[in-house]
Formats: C-alpha cells, sequence, structure tokens
C-alpha cells in the first residue's frame, strides 16, 4: 500500500521562483500530494491556501475538478451563479464550465482539491497548461 507522508510533499507558492508564470493567483500557497511524480497513476489532490482578500481568478479545467472547503469561505461563481461555500461544503466543477474562485474574505481560504491526472489549466487569453503540484 503506498504511502505518502505530508512532510514529504512539495509546496509551491506564488512568490516562489520557478512556480508557473501561468498562476494569475497572488498569496496562494499549495502542498501537492497525490500526482503523477508521486506514484498516482489516475488522481491528483492538494491542499490550496488563499491569503484573505484574493480576488476571485477565472479560468476552466479540462477535466473534472472537486473541492472540499476546510475554512474559510471561497467565493466561486460557476458558469454565471455566484456560490459561497463554507467549511464541509464541496463542489464539483464540470469540465471546460467557466469558473472563478477567490477569498475576499478577512480570514484564510483553505481547500482539499482533487482532479483526474491530465488536468489542465486555462485562463482567458491563454492556452491550458498542467500546474505543477498535479505533475
Amino acid at each position: 500500500m503506498p504511502v505518502f507522508r505530508s512532510a514529504s510533499a512539495p509546496v509551491f507558492t506564488a512568490s516562489q521562483p520557478g512556480l508557473d508564470p501561468k498562476i494569475p493567483t497572488p498569496h496562494l500557497t499549495v502542498r501537492g500530494y497525490a500526482a503523477p511524480s508521486r506514484g498516482a497513476k489516475e488522481v491528483c489532490a492538494w491542499h490550496a491556501t488563499f491569503a484573505p482578500g484574493v480576488p476571485q481568478t477565472p479560468g476552466t479545467l479540462t477535466h473534472e475538478w472537486y473541492f472540499l472547503v476546510l475554512s474559510g469561505v471561497a467565493s466561486v461563481e460557476l458558469d454565471g451563479t455566484h456560490i459561497e461555500l463554507e467549511p464541509g461544503d464541496s463542489m464539483t466543477v464540470p469540465a471546460n464550465v467557466p469558473v472563478s474562485l477567490g477569498n475576499p474574505h478577512d480570514e484564510q481560504l483553505e481547500l482539499l482539491e482533487v482532479c483526474p491526472v491530465g488536468t489542465q489549466l486555462a485562463f482567458p487569453g491563454m492556452d491550458p497548461f498542467t500546474p505543477q503540484w498535479v505533475e
């Protein structure tokens, strides 16, 4: 049974040299767990932390994306509908549906996020790319 220890999980931050410059979300920290580079064959999972005051960033994903709010309040716009999600709430975002996620609130937002291996992210005016934490 494969076990992956938290202490071994790579951490990516918006201010980190080498973080993909395509990620327009400031004050984002990601701790990568399941991904092909860490032995996963079908699923990617990571813990994302958004600092307070991060505006919604629009984009689309090439595969279904699931997230669970661990703390804080997620401000989401999915296909034109605004939704606020609190701890314990979750959402499944269909592939290729416009979505915006942010944290305009005063407290930190933490999410557990999951998607299939091979998922790519696209922001308006950009080609799809694979974020580093899902490689």
